[in-house]
């Protein structure tokens, strides 16, 4: 039983409180799931970058056993790649590029921290 002094806090605000809370929890639910998603997708793509990367790296390779050099265009690479894949990266829109001096080449995604220096990637 309450006492004289107490203040009683009426059911309808009660239950608008809890209703207020439990739109709270789920708004941020949604808010955690979505965001994850995005890393998710981000780091895919990321993922993607790297591998397309190493792609051209073992086809730089193949292209160095078949002509004794290496390629320094990348559509010189094409036949040694899946016909599929793109020559660009999937960060940005941009072409992959190929430098070649002497006994190194470098191949790299333009705007991005990754590139494949002789076989040696950046990441």
């Amino acid at each position: 039983m309450a006492r004289a002094n107490d203040p009683e806090i009426p059911v309808r605000r009660t239950r608008l409180l809890d209703a207020l809370v439990g739109v709270l929890a789920v708004s941020l639910i949604i808010f955690l799931v979505i965001t994850m998603g995005v890393r998710s997708d981000e780091q895919a793509v990321h993922s993607l970058c790297q591998e397309r990367l190493m792609a051209l790296s073992l086809a730089q390779q193949s292209y160095l056993v078949e002509k004794g050099k290496y390629a320094d265009n990348l559509l010189d690479l094409v036949p040694y790649l899946d016909k599929r894949m793109p020559l660009v990266c999937p960060i940005t829109g941009h072409k992959f590029e190929v430098f070649v001096q002497q006994e190194r080449y470098i191949i790299l995604a333009p705007y991005t921290p990754y590139n494949v220096n002789t076989g040696d990637a950046s990441w």
